[in-house]
This record gives structure tokens, C-alpha cells and sequence, in this order.
């Protein structure tokens, strides 16, 4: 039986926000994710980043990829501050900034590019999603097979002590049909 505890009706949101980094308060994006853990997600984003040739540094909680080379946006590159912020039971919640050197990412004076982002953000939140409920499935999988190999354990045993109760009655029964009075 697979168990998750209400967090079925959760899903993958995406926000813009206004959110406080080293450079100040920002326009970024607010993306939470379902199921997930922080270190996966933490890992997986550091990945994602790397492979946009970024120079990464993380510090106090923040994590800034500097020159990053995103060719959707253009020629040139980006500087990106990312939170992760576990929510407890529930997933995580990654507060992403995009600054481009002269502003920082905002779909009213980025259109393209916003629209861009926020794709990418939603399908890694869902990548990330799906990866965390197929980890939750296997364990729960793996749970499972423990339970049927202890209930046909158990079924096994209760067919022995059965055959034993069986027994321990004709035995009785012989024994009792040949007492003499």
C-alpha cells in the first residue's frame, strides 16, 4: 500500500517575486517542488549550472553562478543567485534570480527571455518532481516485497501449525477413544 500522506494534491508552482539576495532586493522566480529533497534538488541545479559553463560559489545559503552562459538569452552571459529553502514534509521551494548585468531578469522588460526561464524552471522542478515520486515509489515497492515475503512466511508458518493442530487432535482423539473406565 503506498502511503504519501496528503502531499498528493501538491504540485509545481512558479512565481515572480521580490526576494532579498546580496545584490539587494530583486526580481526572481519562485519555483516549488513537490517531494523533493533539498540536497537532490541542490544537486541536480548545481549540475544544470555547470553545464552552462558557470564559475559556481556557494555561501551562506546562496548559491551564484557567475558567467553563465545561457544561449537563449543571447551573446554573453548571466550571473544567477539561486535559494533552496526545504519545506519541511513537503518539497522545496528555489528562489532563482537572473541578473544580466545591466537589470535583473523581469518579464515585463524581458518577454523572451522570462519566457525562457521560466520554462526551464518548470521543467526542471518537474524533472525533479517526477524523480523524487519515482525514488518515494521504489521505496515504497521495496516495502511492499518485504511484506509479501514476511506474509508468505507467516502463511506458511499458519499451514504448519494447522497440520501440527491436526495432528495434536487425532491424537487426541485416538488417545481418548482408548482410555478404559
Amino acid at each position: 500500500m503506498l502511503s504519501f500522506s496528503g502531499a498528493i494534491a501538491q504540485k509545481v508552482t512558479l512565481d515572480e517575486v521580490n526576494e532579498p539576495f546580496s545584490a539587494g532586493n530583486v526580481n526572481a522566480y519562485k519555483l516549488f517542488i513537490p517531494y523533493a529533497s533539498e540536497n537532490d534538488v541542490t544537486k541536480a541545479w548545481k549540475g544544470w549550472l555547470k553545464k552552462k559553463e558557470a564559475k559556481l560559489n556557494d555561501s551562506k545559503g546562496i548559491i551564484f553562478a557567475d558567467n553563465t552562459v545561457i544561449k537563449e538569452f543571447g551573446s554573453g552571459t548571466c550571473d544567477i543567485y539561486t535559494k533552496i529553502i526545504e519545506q519541511k514534509g513537503e518539497g522545496i521551494t528555489m528562489l532563482v534570480a537572473y541578473d544580466l548585468g545591466d537589470d535583473f531578469l523581469k518579464c515585463i522588460n524581458f518577454p523572451d527571455k522570462c519566457s525562457h526561464a521560466k520554462g526551464q524552471l518548470n521543467s526542471f522542478g518537474f524533472l525533479q518532481a517526477k524523480s523524487a515520486l519515482e525514488e518515494m515509489i521504489e521505496d515504497e515497492n521495496h516495502k511492499l516485497e518485504k511484506y509479501k515475503s514476511k506474509q508468505k512466511s507467516l502463511e506458511k508458518e499458519n499451514s504448519s501449525l494447522n497440520e501440527d493442530i491436526s495432528n495434536l487432535k487425532s491424537k487426541i482423539s485416538k488417545a481418548e477413544n482408548e482410555l478404559v473406565f
